[in-house]
C-alpha cells in the first residue's frame, strides 16, 4: 500500500467511477440530488430577493435530506467495494438502522471539524464504509486510515482538475441561452440580461454538480485505499487476481477446443438436406421461357420493347453525330487533314462554331428579356396597400415590402394619426434594410438586437448605424412615450429615413 503511487490510485478511482453499475450511480443520486437541491433553494432563498425562510424550520428538512445523502454515499462506496473485490457484500436488515444513525452522526461530525486534513477524511469516508457490518466502527477505520501513502497529492491533482470541470460545467450553463437563440431565433430573459447567467445561485449550482462528480472520484479513491490495505493481512488482491487469471484461462480454453473441434460426420450431407427445405426454393435456376406465367411474359415483353426503343433511339442519335463528324472532317480517320482539303475543313469548323455561339447569343437574350418582362410584372408593388393592423405586436417588417409600407404611412397620414404613420415609417426603415442584407428580420428580435446586427454589417457605411440609431429612439418615443406625436415627428423621421436611403445606395 505504501509503495503504491499516489497518482496511479488517482487513475485507478477515475476508472472504478466511469466502470461503476448503475445501481451505484442511482443510489449515489438519490441522496445527492434531493440534498444539493435543497441547498442551492435555501442559498437562493437566504441571498435572493425571496422571503427568508424561519433557520429552524428549514435545518430540520435539510438534516434529514444530509443524513440521507451520507447513507446512499455509503451504499454507494459498498457497491464499488463489491466491483474492486468482485465478492458480494449483502447488507444485513438488522444493520441499516445502525448505519443510518452513524453515518449520519459522522456527517455532523465533519461539518464541526471542518479541517481540510487527508488523515480525517479518511477516517470518516472509512467510518461510514464500516458503519454497516462492524460493531466499532470508529476503532476500525482510526486503524486502516493511517496505512498507505499521504494522498495529498491525490488531493491536489483532484482539486486542479475540480476547478476545470466546474468551469466547463460554468460555462455550459452560460453557453445553452445562447444556443437556444441560435437554433430557434427566440430571445429569452437569459439572453437579454447577462447578469442572471452569471448569478451567486449559477455559480454556486455549479460548484456543487462539480462537487458531486470530484466526490463519487474520492469515495472511488478509498474504496481502493482500503482494498489495497486490507489485501496486506487478508491477500485480496492476490485472490481477485487468481480468479480473473483463471477466468481467462478457462474462456482461452474453452475458445481453443471449439476451433480444434472434429467437424461432425457427414457435413455436406446435412447441408444439402437443409438447402432443400422449401424456404431456400428461391436459390435454384429460374424455369425456362415457356414454362414462365402469362404476366412474367408479359412484363419481360414490356421491358424489352422499351430497351429497344431507348437503344434505336442512340443508334440514331450515333449515326447523325458519325456523319455530322465526317462532315467535318472528311478523312476516315477523324483527324485535321492536310492539303487541299484543309481551307475546307477550317471553313467547316468556323461557320459551326460561329453558329453555336450565334445560338447561344439569342438564348441569352431570349432569358434576360423573359426575366425583364417577369420583374416588371411583378416586381412593382400595387400602389394600394395591403390592410395590416400596426397595432399587432406580431407585425413584423417582411409582411410588406418597402414601398407598401410607405404608402401605408402616407395613408395614416392623411388620416391625421401620426402615431401610426411612425410605426409604418419604421417597418418600411427595417424593410430596406432587410431587402439591402443589412439586418435579418425577426419576430423575435428587439430594436436593440437590431442596433447591434447593423452596427457589426455596415461597419463599411460610415454614419448608417448613427442614422439608425436616432431612428430607433425617435421611434420609440412616439410609439412608447407619453407624448403624442405631431405631423413635425413623421417629417423628421421620414429625412432621417431618406438619409439611410441615401447611404444604402
Amino acid at each position: 500500500m505504501s509503495d503504491r503511487p499516489a497518482i496511479e490510485l488517482l487513475e485507478e478511482a477515475v476508472a472504478l467511477a466511469r466502470s461503476a453499475p448503475a445501481r451505484a450511480w442511482t443510489w449515489y443520486l438519490a441522496g445527492a440530488v434531493p440534498f444539493f437541491a435543497a441547498l442551492l433553494f435555501y442559498f437562493s432563498a437566504t441571498t435572493g430577493a425571496l422571503t427568508v425562510p424561519d433557520p429552524a424550520v428549514a435545518a430540520f428538512p435539510l438534516a434529514l435530506l444530509f443524513g440521507w445523502r451520507q447513507l446512499t454515499r455509503s451504499i454507494f462506496g459498498r457497491v464499488l467495494a463489491e466491483e474492486v473485490s468482485g465478492i458480494h457484500l449483502p447488507i444485513p436488515r438488522s444493520a441499516w438502522l445502525n448505519a443510518i444513525a452513524r453515518t449520519w452522526f459522522a456527517g455532523l461530525l465533519r461539518i464541526l471539524i471542518p479541517l481540510p486534513v487527508p488523515w480525517l477524511t479518511s477516517l470518516f469516508r472509512n467510518h461510514q464504509a464500516y458503519a454497516w457490518t462492524e460493531h466499532k466502527p470508529f476503532a476500525r477505520a482510526a486503524a486502516i486510515a493511517g496505512r498507505g501513502a499521504n494522498p495529498l497529492i491525490s488531493w491536489l491533482t483532484l482539486g486542479a482538475i475540480g476547478f476545470f470541470v466546474w468551469l466547463n460545467i460554468f460555462m455550459g450553463i452560460l453557453s445553452g441561452p445562447f444556443l437556444y437563440r441560435m437554433f430557434t431565433g427566440e430571445e429569452t430573459a437569459l439572453t437579454r440580461d447577462l447578469s442572471s447567467l452569471a448569478s451567486r445561485a449559477v455559480i454556486v449550482g455549479a460548484i456543487l454538480v462539480a462537487w458531486c462528480l470530484c466526490d463519487a472520484v474520492i469515495e472511488a479513491l478509498y474504496v481502493l485505499r482500503r482494498f489495497y490495505g486490507e489485501s496486506e493481512q487478508t491477500g485480496a488482491d492476490l485472490l481477485r487476481a487468481w480468479r480473473k487469471a483463471i477466468s481467462t484461462t478457462a474462456l482461452m480454453l474453452c475458445i481453443a477446443s471449439g476451433l480444434h473441434a472434429a467437424p461432425p460426420p457427414d457435413l455436406n450431407k446435412a447441408i444439402d438436406e437443409v438447402l432443400t427445405q422449401p424456404q431456400y426454393h428461391w436459390r435454384e435456376a429460374p424455369p425456362p421461357a415457356g414454362q414462365e406465367s402469362a404476366l412474367v411474359r408479359w412484363i419481360r415483353s414490356v421491358v424489352d420493347s422499351i430497351t429497344h426503343f431507348i437503344l434505336g433511339i442512340l443508334h440514331a442519335i450515333g449515326r447523325l453525330w458519325d456523319a455530322f463528324w465526317r462532315w467535318l472532317f472528311p478523312d476516315d480517320k477523324g483527324k485535321k487533314p492536310t492539303g487541299p482539303g484543309a481551307p475546307a475543313s477550317a471553313l467547316r469548323i468556323a461557320s459551326v462554331v460561329g453558329l453555336v455561339v450565334l445560338a447561344g447569343a439569342l438564348i441569352a437574350l431570349l432569358l434576360r428579356a423573359r426575366s425583364r418582362r417577369t420583374l416588371s410584372l411583378t416586381g412593382t408593388p400595387p400602389s394600394v396597400p395591403v390592410p395590416v393592423d400596426l397595432n399587432d405586436p406580431s407585425v413584423v417588417a417582411t409582411d410588406l415590402p418597402e414601398e407598401q409600407w410607405l404608402a401605408l404611412a402616407r395613408q395614416w397620414m392623411e388620416k391625421g394619426d401620426a402615431r401610426m404613420a411612425l410605426r409604418a415609417w419604421f417597418l418600411a426603415c427595417l424593410a430596406l434594410l432587410g431587402g439591402r442584407d443589412l439586418l435579418s428580420i425577426s419576430r423575435y428580435k428587439s430594436n436593440l438586437d437590431y442596433r447591434r446586427e447593423l452596427a457589426r454589417r455596415a461597419r463599411s457605411i460610415p454614419g448608417l448605424d448613427r442614422e439608425f440609431a436616432a431612428s430607433v429612439n425617435s421611434f420609440e418615443t412616439a410609439w412608447y412615450g407619453l407624448t403624442p406625436s405631431s405631423a413635425s415627428d413623421v417629417e423628421s423621421f421620414a429625412a432621417g429615413f431618406e438619409r439611410i436611403r441615401g447611404l444604402c445606395k
